[in-house]
């Protein structure tokens, strides 16, 4: 059987009172990993290639999320434009409606929110989809508005505590989404990819340190 580190439904639940600091690497070490194990097997492969089609073909891709979430979409967003595609995270939610009011078809819009309640992603994905465009969600719920205003769902399968210390397992879980989808864009339009991938390379070379 395998262990798990307490997920309580208190403030404080999933913070340890007396572990060792090798206790504690071992639990953050064994959340994060079943979070990242159990996304993957549970992830439906059939949305995963809706949203690689998708992002694939679009020229534009917005992205949103708060707080952890937005840096996961921020870490889309740099891996996107390393080969090349139009790809912006807006973490300001003002913004991010605004530039999603001009969306069209055939562009995406997507936003991240673990728990799939958050009110400026929902916000984000309905003015997309009210502009056109193709909306995908990101999301650790089955239910909820963010899950309500996506063409499609793509969802990571985390048991993080409701009022959990800070997003550990979630945050993991996303990565992995992301990346996944990132590998497989890269890998349709290969040549451009590596060859963008090149480019973004050499251009840094001067500014790397030994």
């Amino acid at each position: 059987k395998v262990r798990r580190p307490a997920v309580g439904t208190t403030h404080g639940a999933d913070l340890p009172s007396d572990s060792s600091l090798a206790q504690i690497v071992a639990d953050v070490a064994l959340t994060e990993t079943l979070g990242i194990e159990e996304t993957a097997a549970a992830l439906d492969v059939a949305s995963l290639e809706q949203a690689v089609e998708a992002l694939s073909e679009a020229p534009v891709v917005l992205l949103h999320g708060i707080s952890a979430s937005a840096s996961v979409a921020g870490d889309f967003e740099r891996k996107l434009q390393r080969i090349g595609r139009i790809a912006s995270c807006l973490p300001d939610t003002h913004d991010a409606l605004a530039a999603a009011a001009l969306m069209g078809a055939g562009q995406v819009a997507l936003g991240l929110s673990h728990g799939g309640a958050t009110a400026e992603v929902t916000a984000f994905l309905a003015r997309a989809r009210q502009a056109g465009a193709t909306t995908i969600a990101v999301t650790n719920s089955q239910t909820g508005p963010v899950v309500a205003e996506g063409d499609i769902v793509l969802r990571t399968t985390v048991r993080e505590s409701t009022y959990r210390s800070g997003a550990i397992a979630s945050r993991s879980a996303q990565l992995l989404i992301m990346d996944c989808l990132f590998v497989a864009i890269a890998q349709r339009r290969r040549d451009s990819s590596v060859r963008a991938l090149r480019l973004t390379y050499d251009a840094l070379e001067e500014y790397r340190r030994p």
